[in-house]
């Protein structure tokens, strides 16, 4: 393996575990998962708003500002909360 070769290769690496980490600090800032918060499915953080409604809801056409309005709800939050994930699925 050239050098060359080896510096990219290690130069994705650290991209890539970076990536994963603000990834990760993205969702920890944004889901709980709490066995007495709707018996542990996830929701974001400091609501009751499950995740899996959160999906729902945009397979059924909400966009994001539709659902902060409707549920009370931070769009940004929302936003992070899927860019998180998002970062998370690319790593």
């Amino acid at each position: 393996m050239s050098l060359d070769t080896q510096q990219n290769s290690t130069s994705r690496a650290t991209w890539i575990a970076e990536r994963s980490k603000q990834a990760m600090v993205m969702l920890r800032d944004t889901v709980v998962i709490d066995p007495d918060i709707r018996n542990g499915v996830p929701v974001l953080k400091g609501t009751r708003f499950t995740i899996p409604q959160l999906f729902a809801e945009i397979a059924d056409g909400r966009s994001v500002d539709q659902l902060a309005r409707a549920f009370s709800l931070d769009v940004e939050q929302i936003r992070d909360f899927l860019h998180g994930l998002a970062n998370h699925l690319d790593s």
